[in-house]
């Protein structure tokens, strides 16, 4: 077991391991590259010196950077940082310079340290290497950092995630010689480990190698070991190959230290090596290439998951499920518990799968099986509300804390054991492996497992006929073909005109202007009377509908009501398992459709139900394409033009039966869900990463503005309830809830009576609606004052107005009108200034200048006297939109995809033309949906490299 703790004083374990035995190896990259103790204190003193004099002091944050051929290098840079006080942040290459300054800036580094061959450009901050740093500089020691310096951390980043400090623990290891450290790759906490270990153990060596190698391994041992007896290298290597390694030297190895755990294959040789060792892994495997699915490569995402992966890297955390707990008590056999688990990781490959990107596209990769490790807390000394507490405590890390979706795992089974027959099982799981559909097979399997080990009978499970990556297989192969061209014509066809987004008056009055809302401490709830869920029952039987299409009308007539918008853009979930081979698999299937309802002025209930039951038939015949997909390719490119992101803002969605979900069944054994007193979920899609303010967030004001609903219609054995989760001011949805429910009471009474007569008021309540100081504007509550106010900001503008007009293709479109002050502001000024005072907020896709802004008597705008925008022919493209479009080609494989802010590539595109010599700073990255909007920032903003010094 290894276990973490604090960050010893490894500068003064170092100068006595140097004094002790200059010449013992300390750290080896593959053959060719040995760092000794003497060198490493030797270099270390220059290198500290070198990093004082160009101003580092104690307390600062370095940025060291080096690949795995340059593992000795690191450990210098590392070690030269502690002994001038600072604390390092270690990255591995590849980095380009829009990732590079990102983390500068989210870290308030003061440098960077890296190979000689890297020299990046940064905004801020300045970029070195050892050699420069320690040319002319003594070797004498400093006086050593402060008490109390900084922690070293390493960095976890990448493609697939939104950076975060991991601390780069120590590793405690039992009593005994340890020989090896196989050395993670720099950036990783396992790397960090590797680094001090042969400090903390004498005759221990960090060994660096491309990729796990037992018997490279076994050599470099052999070298250090063997040469000290006296054997040459050629003698020693021959025993290596004959497989004669089994001798007293090698028998007394207690412990070699590996980065990752090796499948079954390498344990097998790596035990006839070392006979008596223990194997201890820092982390799990990281290397794509080395565990791929049944076809042996890595498989697409599923339609299901690429949405999710997305989000994750918006908000970390989003895509939490609420950890699954279940209390067992009688007499718990650990072990069959342990052995049921890691059986149902073998059978269903998706609670091994993780998620890489691979030549510009997001992959899935299976991790090859090994028996599960179930880790099992005790928690028997705590008595009474400590033991909810403490498994309050276990539930709410496991439901919240993010996941790392490269290394896994995403799932992860825990035990607290209360007392000696009373358990609770915890899980924390994924959403982009595990659904709803899921806790069905699992249970059942669970309980065929489980009682079949403590009995010593068949469980009987049969082979699973496919797995998730096969799935996603065949959904890529459709949906890339020619039906998935004939789905995304008609879903443009089908979303012509449609509202970009559906605001919801469910924000915090409270809150300053253009804050978003943050998700409750948990959802609400709100429980239906059983006598109206009978009469919708009847009703929906009467319109051949369900009972969800009638749920679900009766919300969309509220909607119409309260914020007066005949055209509704929402979604619902669909279990997406309409196939017998796939009922049995433990993975993630649901997706999210769309769907478009468009009422009249004054529907009833019968009209609205017979819209949804079309609705929602039309979608779920078109439902080839992920969500995402539809939703960014036909509405994505029109809401780039105004700086928005297209929002769904309401998902509408039935969940599986509580009454009919199968049941656990352990023999000996009763169990119930375990419920704690605070209660846990999913926090959605959060507007930023937590601990930051609106106008910190990288994407303005939040992906969705302030609100995002998910209605769950839930049955329970106590009736059918509302379950409301997302962002949202949980008064305002409590609000809502009791409205619908008052709605739902006349209309189900009265299914051909005008929304505009049916009942929603409730007690101590009057009608809610959106300001009237608002214009409506595809679905969004544009403030024209507000938007006005940011404008007048900007150089060169007088005053301001801006109105919605149709475009070029009848679509609508805010445009500014400006009466300018000397020089007219160009378009892309005004929609910095926007930005500015009120990210996330829409801004004008046209401006217009005005000698003045002519008003009526009344001292509205003469909207009159206003002349159209003028429409030209299009410019050809600048030099930053071809390196900046040529990238994206490149990252992307294919042309015309000008809407890309949600492809996970685009960070790859954007390093490529920061290598090409383009400046792109972060500010511009959020500002800006598509490469042509971009571009223009790039060509018109001052370069921050040639303006610093």
């Amino acid at each position: 077991m290894v276990v973490a703790r604090p960050v010893p004083a490894v500068t003064e374990l170092l100068e006595h391991r140097a004094a002790a035995a200059p010449h013992a190896v300390a750290a080896a990259v593959a053959e060719r590259h040995v760092l000794t103790f003497g060198d490493w204190e030797r270099r270390a003193n220059a290198l500290a010196r070198g990093l004082v004099e160009r101003g580092v002091a104690p307390g600062d944050r370095l940025l060291v950077v080096y690949d795995l051929a340059g593992w000795t290098e690191l450990a210098v840079a590392w070690m030269g940082a502690r002994k001038a006080g600072a604390a390092t942040v270690v990255l591995a290459p590849p980095l380009g310079r829009f990732e590079l300054d990102r983390i500068v800036a989210d870290w308030g580094a003061v440098g960077v340290v890296c190979d000689a061959g890297l020299k990046p450009a940064l905004e801020r901050g300045w970029v070195a290497c050892p050699a420069q740093l320690e040319a002319g500089q003594a070797v004498s020691p400093l006086a050593g950092p402060p008490p109390g310096a900084p922690p070293d951390r390493a960095y976890v980043s990448g493609p697939l995630r939104r950076p975060q400090l991991v601390s780069a623990a120590q590793c405690e290891l039992p009593g005994g010689p340890v020989s090896l450290v196989h050395a993670f790759p720099p950036g990783t906490a396992a790397a960090g480990a590797a680094l001090a270990l042969p400090l903390h153990h004498p005759g221990a060596i960090a060994v660096a190698l491309p990729r796990f190698d037992p018997e490279q391994l076994c050599r470099l041992l052999v070298d250090q070991r063997f040469t000290r007896l006296g054997l040459p290298r050629a003698v020693a290597e021959g025993l290596l190959a004959s497989g004669a390694l089994q001798d007293a030297d090698l028998s007394s190895v207690t412990h070699v230290v590996l980065a990752s755990t090796p499948g079954l294959d390498l344990f097998t040789r790596l035990g006839r090596c070392f006979p008596a060792a223990s194997l201890v892994t820092l982390e799990g495997p990281t290397d794509p290439e080395g565990s791929l699915d049944a076809e042996g490569k890595p498989a697409p995402l599923a339609s299901s998951q690429e949405g999710m992966v997305w989000h994750e890297q918006l908000v970390p955390g989003c895509q939490n499920l609420p950890a699954l707990a279940r209390r067992y008590r009688g007499p718990l056999d650990v072990g069959a518990m342990e052995r049921a688990l890691g059986e149902i990781l073998r059978r269903h490959h998706a609670l091994r799968t993780t998620f890489h990107l691979v030549a510009g596209q997001l992959r899935q990769v299976v991790s090859p099986w090994r028996p599960l490790a179930l880790p099992v807390i005790d928690l028997a000394p705590s008595t009474g509300a400590d033991v909810e507490a403490e498994v309050t405590a276990v539930v709410a890390d496991a439901s919240r804390r993010p996941f790392d979706l490269v290394r896994g795992p995403l799932f992860e089974p825990v035990l607290l054991r209360l007392s000696h027959d009373d358990h609770v099982l915890v899980i924390r799981v994924h959403h982009s492996v595990y659904d709803d559909w899921s806790v069905g097979p699992f249970r059942r399997e669970l309980s065929s497992l489980y009682t079949s080990l403590v009995t010593g009978t068949d469980p009987a499970l049969p082979d699973l006929p496919v797995q998730l990556a096969d799935v996603a297989r065949i959904q890529h192969r459709v949906s890339s073909g020619a039906s998935g061209a004939d789905e995304l014509a008609w879903w443009r066809r089908h979303l012509a005109g449609a509202p970009l987004g559906l605001q919801l008056p469910l924000g915090d009055p409270d809150l300053p202007p253009g804050h978003p809302s943050r998700p409750p401490d948990g959802p609400v709830v709100h429980q239906l009377p059983p006598g109206l869920v009978t009469q919708a029952r009847t009703l929906a039987a009467q319109h051949r509908a369900t009972l969800f299409m009638t749920m679900l009308g009766a919300f969309c007539l509220l909607l119409r009501r309260d914020i007066g918008q005949d055209d509704v853009l929402l979604s619902t979930v669909v279990a997406n398992r309409d196939r017998t081979e796939v009922e049995g698999l433990i993975g993630c299937l649901t997706k999210k459709v769309l769907l478009r309802v468009r009422l009249e002025e004054d529907a009833c209930l019968a009209e609205a139900l017979a819209r949804v039951r079309t609705a929602l038939l039309e979608s779920l015949a078109h439902q080839v394409l992920p969500f995402e997909t539809v939703l960014q390719g036909v509405l994505g490119p029109q809401a780039a033009a105004h700086g928005l992101v297209p929002a769904v803002t309401v998902v509408f969605q039935g969940e599986t039966p509580e009454p009919r979900r199968a049941k656990v069944a352990l023999p000996g054994l009763t169990n119930v869900g375990f419920e704690t007193s605070t209660t846990t979920g999913r926090s959605h899609f959060a507007a930023g990463p937590p601990g930051r303010s609106p106008v910190e967030a990288p994407w303005g004001g939040g992906l969705y503005l302030g609100t995002f609903l998910i209605l769950s219609l839930n049955e329970t054995d106590e009736g059918l309830r509302w379950v409301a989760r997302g962002a949202f001011h949980p008064p305002a949805v409590v609000r809502l809830l009791d409205r619908y429910q008052a709605l739902l009471a006349d209309a189900v009474a009265h299914p051909h009576r005008p929304a505009s007569q049916l009942r929603v008021e409730v007690a101590g309540e009057g009608r809610s609606r959106v300001d009237g100081g608002t214009l409506g504007f595809r679905g969004f509550a544009v403030e024209p004052a507000r938007i006005e106010a940011a404008l007048a900001t900007c150089a060169g503008v007088t005053e301001a107005a801006v109105v919605v007009q149709p475009g070029p293709g009848r679509e609508p479109r805010l445009v500014a009108y400006v009466v300018p002050a000397g020089r007219p502001p160009t378009l892309e000024e005004l929609r910095r200034a926007i930005w500015e005072r009120l990210p996330g907020y829409a801004w004008p896709a046209a401006a217009v200048m005005v000698p003045l802004l002519r008003r009526g008597s009344d001292g509205g705008l003469d909207h009159h006297a206003l002349p159209p925008p003028v429409e030209g022919p299009s410019s050809p493209p600048s030099p930053e939109a071809r390196v900046l479009e040529a990238s994206w080609a490149d990252a992307r494989a294919s042309e015309g995809q000008g809407n890309y802010w949600q492809q996970p590539s685009f960070l790859e595109a954007v390093a490529a033309a920061a290598a090409a010599g383009l400046p792109v700073t972060l500010q511009q990255v959020a500002r800006c949906r598509t490469v042509q909007a971009l571009a223009t920032a790039v060509a018109t903003e001052p370069d921050p490299q040639r303006a610093g010094p």
